[in-house]
């Protein structure tokens, strides 16, 4: 099953409105992850920001935001 179907809401962050409207360089990240991932989101109040991918990501191409940057299987 796909991870997007395993609930019956989606899957939302109450907060992700919030903060990115004040906090550009934090929509920016999600902006650009937006153009590989079939779904990104922030935790909590944005400590971190991640995406969903069909396909292994080129993580070169996010390391200008952040020197930690993963991959998780």
């Amino acid at each position: 099953a796909n991870i997007l179907t395993l609930t019956e809401k989606p899957l939302i962050n109450d907060f992700e409105k919030g903060v990115l409207s004040n906090h550009s360089e934090i929509e920016k990240i999600i902006i650009d992850l937006q153009k590989d991932a079939i779904y990104t989101s922030m935790t909590g109040s944005g400590s971190t920001v991640f995406g969903i991918f069909k396909e292994k990501p080129c993580l070169d191409n996010y390391r200008k935001y952040s020197t930690h940057v993963e991959l998780f299987k």
